[in-house]
């Protein structure tokens, strides 16, 4: 388990907020225990290759990070009260996907097996590998910066025991609720969440653009092969992440273009929404739907697919209302943001 160093000490408005109730504790409890016993495991089915990604996790200055991101915020206009950078990075054997961000145990995970059986289908981490690597944990680190919230409470729901969680990441919102026990054979979970791939569009670009001010400070890290392999990862717009970067470009870039303003002034607005939560999600729906229609709006707020973040992209409406533009540029305010 990688214990990481806290900020400057320096906070923004945001941060992470975890419900204090017994059964959050009990839960973050639960799930700190087992993250250690399948870190345990996996450190000793696969410990070469753990090795490697803890070397390439020991060679990030986690301080220099931290500082970064604060930095970044701060330049988007976030005033200096909270800020959250994750506390933990946990190797495992057994994590969906190759790395993810948890906000109950404010950790990020990394698929050690994952990472195995690429090395061994290449000959070893190469010098692409550990830029991907990299790439990747910034991503993650990114979510767990953003304004994070998460709670968990008990609930009959139909004269069935569960427990719901309630989350929001950054611009996604979403619940789900778990059933403890269903003796009608019923579904044993349901999940519920808003504008998830759009929130992963922002924070693969927020991770790219961060990461790129890291490796300038480093002049031992070869730049220009950190350039070349995020372009073609980018060109070959493998997944959906890929598809919802270029969405909320597109989105930018139209907000920009109607409103007269650089897209860089609106993506900072993105960015601020990101870091502070200053609207709720059904303001942000509100403003989406007024700028773009309705259908637009849940269209983008339930899309679970590259297919459909293309779709999107490809067909973004013509705004017609200066003055609902306005609205989004009175949350910019910029003589706060980026300039």
């Amino acid at each position: 388990m990688e214990q990481i160093p806290p900020g400057n000490g320096k906070k923004i408005l945001g941060g992470r907020v975890v419900m204090d109730n017994e059964v959050t504790g009990r839960v973050r409890d639960f799930e700190t225990e087992k993250l250690e016993k399948e870190e345990e495991k996996a450190l000793g089915a696969y410990p070469e290759t753990a090795q490697v990604l803890i070397n390439w996790t020991h060679a990030i200055d986690w301080q220099v990070v931290t500082d970064l991101f604060i930095e970044y915020a701060v330049r988007s206009g976030v005033s200096l009260e909270r800020f959250n950078a994750p506390e933990r990075i946990y190797f495992l054997s057994e994590l969906k996907g190759i790395m993810d961000y948890r906000a109950l145990t404010n950790s990020v995970q990394v698929n050690v097996a994952e990472f195995d059986a690429q090395f061994r289908a290449k000959g070893g981490g190469s010098s692409k590998d550990w830029i991907r690597f990299i790439r990747t944990i910034f991503h993650e680190w990114t979510h767990g910066t953003g304004v994070v919230s998460i709670g968990l409470d008990r609930h009959v729901i139909d004269k069935v025991d569960c427990v719901s969680t309630y989350w929001r990441y950054g611009f996604e919102q979403g619940a789900a609720a778990n059933w403890v026990m269903r003796s009608d054979g019923g579904p044993d979970s349901h999940t519920r969440s808003l504008f998830r791939l759009l929130n992963e569009g922002i924070t693969e670009q927020i991770s790219h653009e961060v990461l790129w001010e890291y490796v300038q400070r480093y002049p031992n890290v070869n730049r220009g092969a950190v350039a070349d392999t995020l372009v073609e990862d980018i060109a070959r717009d493998a997944d959906n992440y890929d598809a919802a970067r270029y969405l909320v470009m597109a989105l930018a870039d139209a907000m920009a273009r109607y409103a007269g303003i650089s897209t860089e002034i609106v993506w900072r607005g993105f960015v601020r929404e990101y870091f502070s939560g200053e609207l709720s999600l059904r303001e942000i729906r509100d403003l989406f739907s007024d700028l773009f229609g309705n259908d637009f709006s849940e269209r983008v707020a339930a899309a679970d697919s590259a297919q459909e973040l293309r779709k999107l992209a490809s067909s973004l409406p013509h705004i017609t209302r200066t003055d609902l533009v306005e609205k989004w540029l009175e949350h910019l305010d910029e003589s706060h943001g980026a300039k």
